[in-house]
């Protein structure tokens, strides 16, 4: 029986994924055949390639500043950033090599641009494939691949179990980082709601806003001071929610696709599901925060600690 591992899109939230594999192998878990997409090929590509330990070492070792210099402006090509730099650092890392190098059987997937067709990449250079699957639509820059462009594998498939029966696995395990969509939006809205702080730290007398006009004789300079400061701090407010309620281009397109990747995940684990899912709550982190592995790979790890039980069944279950 070949056990087999996919490892599901999620941009920086995947370096859970380092923490997942650790834990798995001390349960006992070594898949035979691992595919991914987006990040979960590059971790993947790791994996099959033994490189996973110098993997892990670099992405812990990163802080907001080398982010920032592995980023290579490429408006022009597509994408905010041409990821020239960041596959050169990846490729030192893992090391250029084919498929055919690998440990052990390894697949990608990508997304044809123009057709739209989910492209299964499972021979050839390493490097472009990982550059095609991770190519994030309007942020990583798309990539010619034999004469097609291709962009992030998560457009159609991005937790391609699919892509793991098809190459020979018996027994899979899938690993979705996009789980927690729900969560994340509920932790958004409290973000928008009034914020009554302001007015309950400074207590001040209510008066109809038209007061001036039809009292202005009646009124000390007290009062009248009062009243504009009740409305200067009421402008406030008011700019901080639509401030709050406003969010950046980049929010808005990093949202969409979270959004995008839950339901597609959703519908193609329910078409052909794996024989187990683990779904780590990573709602507190952004597709960005590359700097954060510390504490995704510690997610990682206490999210298999909670599936050890029927991890730990399930395994025994097929040795028997």
């Amino acid at each position: 029986m070949k056990l087999g591992l996919v490892l599901g899109s999620g941009a920086a939230r995947g370096w859970a994924h380092i923490g997942i594999i650790n834990r798995l192998k001390e349960i006992g878990f070594e898949p035979d055949i691992v595919t991914g997409s987006s990040i979960g090929a590059l971790v993947g590509a790791a994996l099959a390639s033994g490189k996973l330990n110098d993997l892990q070492e670099w992405v812990q070792s990163l802080d907001n500043w080398q982010v920032f210099n592995l980023l290579d402006w490429g408006l022009g090509y597509g994408g905010l950033i041409s990821g020239e730099k960041v596959f050169d650092k990846v490729t030192e890392t893992i090391g250029d090599v084919n498929f055919e190098d690998l440990s052990k059987p390894f697949g990608a997937v990508a997304t044809d641009l123009f057709t739209g067709r989910e492209t299964w990449l499972t021979q050839g250079s390493l490097k472009q494939a990982l550059r095609c699957s991770c190519a994030i639509p309007g942020i990583l820059a798309p990539y010619e691949y034999e004469g097609r462009w291709m962009v992030d594998g998560a457009t159609v498939n991005p937790v391609p179990v699919s892509l793991c029966k098809a190459m020979g696995a018996d027994f899979v395990i899938a690993v979705d980082l996009n789980s927690d969509k729900s969560n994340l939006g509920a932790k958004n809205q409290e973000k928008v709601l009034p914020n009554t702080e302001l007015e309950e730290e400074l207590e001040i007398p209510e008066k109809p806003l038209d007061y001036v006009a039809q009292h202005g004789s009646e009124m000390n300079q007290f009062d009248k001071l009062l009243l504009s400061g009740k409305n200067y701090l009421q402008q406030m407010k008011t700019r901080k929610q639509e401030k709050a309620r406003t969010p950046d281009v980049f929010a808005v397109m990093s949202g969409c696709i979270d959004i995008m990747q839950d339901r597609i995940t959703r519908s193609q684990l329910a078409g052909d599901p794996p024989d187990l899912v683990i779904q780590p709550k990573l709602s507190d982190y952004g597709i960005m925060d590359f700097d954060k592995a510390e504490a995704l790979i510690k997610i990682g790890e206490e999210c298999v600690d909670l599936y050890r039980p029927i991890l730990q069944y399930k395994l025994e279950h097929i040795s028997v």
